[in-house]
This record gives C-alpha cells, structure tokens and sequence, in this order.
C-alpha cells in the first residue's frame, strides 16, 4: 500500500512537471509571437452625434513605463453602426507583451486624452497599467474625447478655432468641419464652444518612470490638529432647464397700404423666424442644457394701449416713426392689460408658461425684460405688481426692427438685473464678489489695469459702449471662470485678448459672455448657485 501511493506521487510530479515545462514553453512562443507582431482593437467615444459609418482621424500613440514607444498617426476610427463609440485596429510590433502600456490619443481635429488603465484616464492615471494581448479588445470609452482644437493644433480649444469656425460657416470646409458631416454649420460651434467651457486641454504624461504616489496614513496624535480646507470644485455642468414661452406679436394692419402688416410694409425681421432662431441660439449656446419650448404664438394686428389710455393708430404711428419727435408720451404700454386680455397668469399659475415674449415695433413701449407678480425686483425696469400672477413671470420686450443679436441684447440686460439681485449689488472698479469680477471693464475701472468677461454693452476691451469689433489689446482674466468657483487671483491668470476672442462682432461678444457664465453644480463657498443660469432663467430662485 505504501509503495503504491509513493509510485502515485512520483507519477503526479513527473505530471506536474511535464505540464508545466509545457505550458512555460508554449508561454514562450506566445510571448515571441506577440513580440513580433499582434493585432488589438481600442473603442473610443468621441464627443458629438455623428452618423453611423461616420469616420474620424487621430493620432495614437503607445507609452510602456519609462516611454513612447510608437505612433500611430492618422488612424482611422470608424463609428460602430449599434452604438455611437468608435474603433480602430492596429498592428503592435517588436513590443515586449509582458511590459505595461498607455494609449494617448489625439484626433486631428480635438484634444488629446490619456488612458492608461480600466476606467483610468487623464489626471487619474500616474502609471502605464494595460497588457497587450494578441486579438485584445480596449474599450477606453469611459471618457469622451473632445473636440475642437483645429488645425494647425495647438493643444488647446480657443478663441482661435472658434473663431475659424465661424469664418467659414456654411462652407464645405474640412479643417473647420468638426464632426465631419460635410458642412460647417452650428453644430461644429457648439461642439468647440462646449469643449472652451470645459477648459479643454491636451492631456500630458508627466509621471513616466517614476514610482506612483503612495498614501501614507498620518500617525493619531493627542494635540488637536486643524481640519484642511477643501478645494470647492465644480461637479461638472449644471442640469438641463427647460422653459415653456408664450409669445404674444403686435403687428397691425395697415389699411391704407393695401393692408400690408406692420412688419411687410417696413420690411422689418419676420418675428416667428426671429423666436425660432432665439431658441435655437440658447440651445446651442449651452450644448441642449437650455431648451425654450414655444407654447403658442398669438399675433393681435393692432396697437397695444398705452399705460395713460393712449393709442397710436397708422397715421399717428407713421408719423413717429418719421419724426420720432411726434411720439407719445409716456411711452409705457400697458402690461396689465396685455396679462389680462391674454390670460397670461392663469396659464402661468397652471404651470403651462413659464415666460412671456412680447414682440412689437419701435415706440410701442415693452421694456427689454420685466418682471410681473409677487415680490418682483428691478429687471432692467421697474416690477409689475398687482397681477393676479402666483409667482413672478420674466416678460421680455422684443423690437422686430431688429434680428436675434437684438434678442439676446436684451437677455443680457436680464442676466445683469438678475446677478445684481443675487449679489446684492454690482459696480465697476471694485472686485467685491464674484459677480463684480465677471463683468469688471478696464476703461470703466480706473484703479485696474485688466478686466473680467465685460457686460452687455462693454466687451473686456471696448474703449467706449457698443464697440465690440475693437482690436485694442486688453489683460482679462474671464476665461478663469470657466472654473468656477475656484477662482484664482485674477493678477495670475490673465490673458491678452481683442475682439478676436469673439470673432469681432456683435452676436459673437454674445456667445463670449454668455458662454463664460458659470453653469456648474453645486453651491459656492460664497453661498451662490454655481449654475448662474438657475438664476437667469428661474427669477423665482433668486432670494
């Protein structure tokens, strides 16, 4: 029995030993043939919505633990047809398999990210954790890529590539076409705009050949040892608003010119476009996070009534319009009656409107913005009391003399009441609070040779109002806010800037100031939404 159980385990260490001198040379031969050459497959998600079968380039590159040790530039990611990732295969040559690696890839037409191991990515990674493996499939999908840094790429999303973005809008432009879609259009913008306001940036390995950073536990003393101060950052963007609008358009007809309307006979902006590409321009400001919803359109082909009981008729009206000096006043219309003739705060009350557009021509007397109903605050216009409104209701006056630029001019006369309530006051030359600093101007600040993001008829750098094509050079500091709240002195982050930084117009200073608003979550160390837009939007979150 004995010898029978020592001849078993003889028999199972030769086994053993066969089975193991076998796995460890069929290792070897696996490990020259990876060496030699393999092919693996990396999944990307690239920023954007593009169209199954959609192509894009980028240059990839591989890092062991102490260095690069290839590039693969333009390889081409095609967009999988059952999901919106994006893959590529590439040969690996003359690699050791036993080596760990990082992938960073850049497309041609975005920034560069870093992966370096499973759900590692950009600042969390500090050493090279992926194996490669023969036939291996590398879903680095977890983080979108993105994009916007346009050729010649400087590592970086700015004012620059924004700005060629919209040099050639409407061409069939391929450095400027973002997502590859074969036109140039908004999409490609907003894609860059979006990328801007996250700061976006050329990953950087920094951390090869060094050991990784170890977490030391501190050893418990008995003296009581102050508490850190913790770094307030931004969660990422603030949630998706949505606002249901009413517009209500006064364009009368005029009967002694072949009943043409107001807006035909004068050849002014067709209102209904106008609020559509409004409503379009927000959307794509703020990458879908604010949606308009127009409820209904009301037109009324009259005068609107004055608040003293006056109203124009054509002859009367014409005659202002000729001679501005022959106009009426006060010049007021009657909110209360327009709130009462349309049902205005029933519907707001329901929760069917959550705004009220009103649109007219010059001399009908809307206000840019008001506010109507409970404790209301000045709106760039005194408040709308005595209404029937359950909370208050924004009512924005819209002149369809003009286009959108106009629209959204009186937007920002909205957000500047609507901060100045939420901080409690704004001023130039003084950097109180934060709202202070976003909107400090150099040539209204004495005491301060920079400014911050500017306000709606100054741009950082406009000698004068209204000057938004300036190519005076100006220090400001605004891009800091788009990491908000952690503002760093302004003195350390400024940077030179003219009007190029918004392509040198009007609508384009816009896009600048309102993309530079803080749209984060949570709340700052100064008690204040880090979504100003919560504000803007919603005047009934404004305490």
């Amino acid at each position: 029995m004995t010898k029978s159980i020592k001849l078993l385990a003889l028999l199972l260490i030769l086994s053993t030993s066969l089975l193991t001198g076998l796995f460890l040379t069929k290792r070897r031969q696996v490990s020259k043939l990876l060496a030699i050459s393999q092919t693996i497959t990396l999944k990307i998600k690239i920023q954007g919505s593009q169209a199954p079968g959609a192509k894009i380039y980028a240059n990839v590159s591989l890092f062991d633990e102490q260095k690069k040790v290839k590039d693969y530039p333009m390889t081409l990611f095609s967009r999988e047809a059952a999901s919106e990732t994006f893959s590529a295969d590439i040969k690996v040559q003359d690699l050791d398999p036993s080596n760990k690696y990082s992938f960073l890839i850049k497309p041609t037409k975005g920034v560069a990210k870093v992966f370096c191991g499973a759900n590692k990515s950009g600042e969390n990674c500090y050493q090279s954790n992926f194996y490669l493996i023969e036939g291996g499939l590398y879903e680095l999908d977890f983080e979108t890529i993105l994009l916007g840094d346009l050729p010649p790429q400087d590592g970086k999303i700015n004012a620059r590539d924004l700005s060629f973005i919209k040099g050639n809008l409407g061409k069939d432009f391929g450095d400027a076409d973002v997502n590859d879609d074969k036109i140039v259009d908004t999409q490609d913008f907003s894609l860059a705009l979006f990328s801007l306001g996250k700061n976006a940036s050329d990953d950087t390995i920094n951390w090869l050949g060094k050991a990784p950073a170890v977490s030391l536990t501190p050893v418990p003393s008995s003296s009581p040892v102050p508490s850190p101060t913790l770094a307030i950052t931004p969660g990422g963007l603030g949630r998706t608003i949505d606002k249901k609008v009413l517009t209500i358009i006064f364009d009368p007809v005029l009967v002694s010119q072949n009943k043409q309307k107001l807006t035909e006979y004068k050849a002014w902006k067709n209102p209904y476009d106008t609020t559509n590409e409004a409503v379009d321009w927000f959307k794509n400001l703020s990458q879908n996070r604010i949606n308009y919803q127009v409820v209904e359109n009301i037109e009324a082909n009259e005068f609107i009534k004055k608040e003293d009981g006056f109203i124009y008729n054509e002859n009367t009206y014409l005659q202002c319009t000729a001679d501005n000096s022959s106009c009426h006043s006060p010049d007021t219309a009657d909110y209360s009656l327009i709130l009462n003739s349309y049902n205005v705060c029933n519907r707001v009350n329901s929760g069917e409107v959550d705004e009220l557009w009103l649109f007219g021509g010059p001399w009908f007397g809307f206000y840019e913005s008001r506010l109507a109903g409970p404790n209301g605050f000045e709106y760039n216009s005194p408040p709308l009391g005595g209404t029937s409104c359950s909370k208050l209701i924004p009512i924005m006056g819209f002149s369809y003399e003009y286009g959108v630029e106009n629209m959204v001019h009186d937007f920002g006369h909205r957000a500047e009441a609507t901060m100045t309530k939420v901080y409690g006051s704004w001023e130039e030359n003084r950097l109180e609070h934060s709202w202070d600093k976003f909107g400090l101007v150099k040539t209204q600040s004495p005491n301060f040779n920079f400014s911050g993001c500017g306000s709606t008829h100054y741009a950082p750098n406009s000698p004068d109002g209204y000057i938004y094509d300036s190519s005076i050079n100006v220090d400001s500091f605004c891009d800091n806010f788009f990491n908000y709240p952690n503002l760093s002195p302004a003195e350390n982050v400024l940077k030179t800037i003219n009007c190029n930084a918004w392509s040198c117009s009007e609508i384009g200073y816009y896009e600048y100031w309102f993309g530079h608003l803080p749209k984060f979550t949570g709340v700052g160390p100064d008690d204040k939404l880090n979504d100003w837009w919560e504000y803007i939007l919603d005047p009934n979150v404004v305490k």
